[in-house]
């Protein structure tokens, strides 16, 4: 007989091996090896053994130690020590034993002490029997989960030695851990280790052979399978066996230690509980998605039929769809981007059985970016002229932490610099224009984030404009009388794309010579020669300008006339003509006069006053009136019907009328050469075909007597808010696209500061756009604001009260007042703010009208409408 003796490994053990049924009879003895606790023994036929079931017996003594292989360790000794075991510890095994000259190995342990003492509880005073072995070997096999194999029989193994590789059953190392768990479950309690045997054999057969499942409130003196399994577990996941069979023991284990956990408190078993393990179908997750957008959750199965759980997250970037519920059952996780922090994050989340102290960890890793955000959207507007080849750029901020990304375009022309980066950062978003025809054109550029998935999109609009030749005026008026004559003018030509263009100019009329070639950002010269011409006749000449470069789709006209007087005309001309509203040819030498409610319009020559003609029956009730630049239309209000009414000047034709707006000014000004009538209503039109084009300044009026100015140029516009103290003074730079059927756009700069001025009445602006000139009531004096920011930058001395301002021909602002006692009541500034000249229009106890102020097209005469019905025509120089 040969075998081993496990407590752990009993070293030096006596071994005693007697007749079961006759324990006086001791047929060997031997000693366990104090190095493996092994036992190897030979029964001589002479003992008197005649065969059948022997008990073999290892107990302690003086010498003898066990190897500690209980978790916790052995009344302080720990685990893997050696402790001294008194003769009083008794293990045995009950076999039967093979024929004569037969061998057979037995395992002793504390499984096997129990089996033994089971059965011959069991047989009583009977003889113990094979019978009595199998049903003791079955019922505590059972027990401990090690159905259909015989308990002694199980190789020992030392549990405290990692082993040297051999293979082992899945069986016997589960059978050492329970050893090893029975082992900490006897140290609990007091006593002597081997009295803490003696009561759990006691305990064991006294209840026929079963055992408490688990305790609920724990007893330290009670061994219960939860205690034995609890510390099996333990000692099992403590190991550091690696191997397949290890990791089947160990799972197997923990399996039976839940199960014996959640049974009934107090219940005594002769089987093994069985309830599912807690589990979960997901080892780890990971999620990634961009800070303060919703990230999408996963879900994950919740194992265990029958098994209340719980879950809770050890970080506060976790949520879930239920707390709680029973196995088997599905759970969502989602993150919550908001409350992690940006770059990696790690935390878990665990899933409690709420019966056992099973529980299971759910690494999470969660890589959280920044939101990849650019300081605009777009569209980028790039505005050029045909044949630009200069790169346009516009510089867009790209915020965010540590965001990789990349850039590209869809577009060959369309490109970004640099094409990747880190931010923050700023990109260039260049356009080529070389080659793109006229028309708009359209890219994309795609930031694209390198590591998670977000991307912002920019649009592109590159307009390419036709290229167009410009003149500064369009129309011209000459004098010229024995003693003085207006006959020169030097006209500014340039283009729109700003590269010299050659032009050539001709005239129609051999007493207009103009310079017949030059180049763009030059000087056209346009000189008259009265010489043989007949006095007191008007002369009409057009100048044609012109390039031959393919690439420009205009050309330009310039209409020009010529009065030659007989006799100088005098410094000053009442004419009896109460009129109401006034306004000036710029070509020819007229002025357009009506009454207060006349129907007709009246012309009169500015040098000498006399009639020249009459328009009748232009509108119902006649307002204010305009005239085109190039002198070619006259645009008169129709109070009554609140209706704007052209007149063809050179065919003296009243057209249809168009819009439907209340006004008490309007100007007519070119807007990158398309003229458009700007009303003091607030309301724009295209002044060839009436269209309305804007229905709105988007500010507030406070109705429609509002004085309405516009640039020479045609790039800004300011409105004075009639009506209302103190005024307002809005102002509006101006651009015109011929391209998407032809856009008017107004870009607003703002309003005068409050309170600088009461009663505005009109306003005037420099030819350059720069300047805005304001007539009110106070303070005594022309006020003058920068158009862009509505600073005030000069200060125009007057008398009480201004209520007329308008620019000349030549850049001379003039000004006018309400003032009824007043020896001056007109002067005239140049740009500089130095005083020119001033006038006594109106004379004692009279006024002007207010806004009824104009200058003839050669800037030679300055008129106005006075309160007492007369028409006063004043020299300016």
């Amino acid at each position: 007989m040969d075998g081993s003796a496990t407590k752990g490994v009993i070293l030096g053990g006596h071994v005693t091996v007697v007749d079961a049924n006759d324990p006086t009879l001791v047929i060997a003895t031997g000693t366990t090896s104090l190095v493996d606790g092994s036992f190897d023994l030979e029964i001589d036929g002479s003992a008197g053994f005649d065969g059948g079931v022997v008990k073999v017996i290892v107990t302690g003594g003086d010498g003898v130690r066990m190897i500690c292989d209980a978790p916790s360790g052995c009344y302080g000794t720990p685990f893997g020590g050696q402790i001294e075991i008194s003769k009083d510890f008794v293990l045995a095994a009950l076999v039967e034993t093979p024929a004569d000259g037969g061998n057979i190995t037995v395992h002793v342990n504390a499984i096997t002490t129990l089996a033994s003492a089971l059965a011959e509880f069991n047989a009583g005073d009977t003889e113990i029997d094979r019978t009595d072995l199998i049903a003791a070997n079955d019922q505590v096999a059972g027990l401990f989960g090690l159905e259909g194999v015989d308990l002694w029989s199980l190789r020992s193994i030392d549990i405290t030695d990692a082993g040297t590789g051999e293979p082992l059953s899945a069986e016997a190392l589960r059978a050492a851990y329970i050893n090893a768990g029975i082992l900490e479950a006897l140290l609990e309690g007091t006593g002597t280790l081997d009295q803490r045997l003696a009561a759990l054999l006691a305990d064991f057969t006294g209840n026929g052979g079963r055992l408490i499942a688990n305790e609920g409130a724990d007893n330290p003196n009670t061994v219960s399978l939860e205690d034995i399994f609890g510390a099996a577990y333990n000692t099992a996941t403590g190991s550091t066996r690696e191997d397949e069979a290890g990791a089947e023991a160990s799972n197997r284990l923990e399996a039976d230690f839940l199960a014996t956990t959640a049974a009934t408190p107090g219940m005594r078993t002769t089987s093994l509980p069985e309830r599912p393990v807690l589990s979960v179908s997901a080892e780890s997750l990971s999620f990634s998605g961009i800070r303060g957008r919703s990230i999408p959750g996963t879900s994950i199965q919740v194992q265990g039929g029958g098994i209340p759980w719980t879950v809770s997250s050890s970080v506060p970037w976790l949520r879930f769809d239920a707390g709680s519920g029973v196995a088997d059952s599905q759970i969502s996780v989602y993150p919550l981007s908001n409350s992690a922090s940006i770059g990696d994050n790690h935390g878990s989340f665990t899933v409690r059985d709420l019966e056992t102290p099973k529980q299971v960890t759910v690494n999470v890793d969660f890589k959280v970016g920044d939101a990849l955000q650019l300081s605009s959207y777009g569209p980028i507007p790039f505005d050029v002229v045909y044949g630009e080849t200069n790169p346009q750029t516009s510089s867009i901020k790209l915020s965010g932490q540590n965001i990789s990304w990349k850039a590209s375009s869809d577009q060959a022309w369309a490109s970004v610099t640099p094409s990747s980066g880190l931010t923050p950062d700023t990109i260039t978003i260049n356009a080529d224009p070389s080659g793109l025809p006229v028309g708009t054109h359209t890219a994309y550029v795609t930031v694209s984030d390198t590591e998670f998935d977000q991307s912002a999109t920019l649009r592109i609009n590159t307009r390419v404009h036709p290229r167009m030749i410009r003149v500064e005026e369009t129309g011209v008026s000459f004098s010229s009388f024995p003693g003085r004559y207006v006959l020169k003018r030097e006209i500014d030509v340039t283009d729109n794309l700003g590269k010299p263009l050659d032009w050539t100019a001709t005239s129609d009329a051999a007493w207009l010579s103009v310079t017949p070639s030059g180049k763009t950002d030059g000087v056209l010269t346009l000189q008259a020669n009265p010489a043989g011409l007949t006095p007191g006749q008007l002369y009409t000449a057009q100048v044609r300008v012109e390039t031959q470069d393919e690439s420009v789709e205009n050309t330009e006209h310039i209409n020009v006339s010529l009065w030659v007087g007989s006799a100088d005309p005098e410094a000053q001309v009442e004419v009896a003509v109460p009129a109401a509203y006034i306004a000036t040819d710029p070509v020819k030498p007229y002025l357009y006069a009506s009454r207060d409610g006349a129907t007709d319009v009246e012309i009169l020559n500015v040098f000498t006053g006399e009639p020249v003609g009459l328009i009748e029956s232009v509108t119902a009730s006649n307002g204010a009136m305009t005239v085109s630049p190039d002198g070619e239309t006259l645009y008169v209000a129709d109070k009554t019907n609140s209706r704007i009414v052209p007149v063809d000047l050179k065919s003296g034709t009243v057209q249809a009328p168009f819009g439907s707006v209340s006004l008490e000014t309007m100007t007519v000004r070119r807007v990158n050469g398309k003229a458009f009538l700007f009303t003091g209503g607030g309301k724009v039109y295209d002044a060839e075909t009436g269209d309305e084009v804007v229905s709105s300044l988007d500010v507030w009026l406070y109705d429609s007597q509002n004085g309405i100015s516009v640039s020479k140029n045609g790039e800004t516009m300011c409105l004075i808010n009639s009506g209302v103290s103190p005024y307002s003074l809005y102002c509006y730079g101006l651009s015109y696209s011929y391209l998407d059927g032809g856009v008017l756009t107004l870009a607003y700069h703002g309003n005068v500061a409050h309170g600088v001025g009461s009663n505005g009445a009109d306003s005037a602006i420099s030819d350059d756009g720069t300047r805005v000139y304001a007539a009110s009531g106070s303070p005594y004096q022309f006020l003058v604001f920068d158009t862009t920011t509505l600073e005030q930058v000069q200060v125009l001395d007057a008398e009480p009260y201004p209520n007329a301002v308008e620019m000349g021909p030549n850049g001379i602002v003039y000004g006018g007042i309400d003032g009824y006692y007043a020896d001056i009541d007109a002067w005239a500034y140049d740009q500089e703010g130095n005083l020119r000249g001033t006038y006594d229009i109106s004379g004692s106890y009279n006024s002007l009208l207010r806004r009824q102020l104009a200058v003839s097209g050669d800037d030679s005469r300055l008129i106005g409408a006075t309160q007492d019905g007369y028409i006063v025509i004043v020299s300016t120089n």
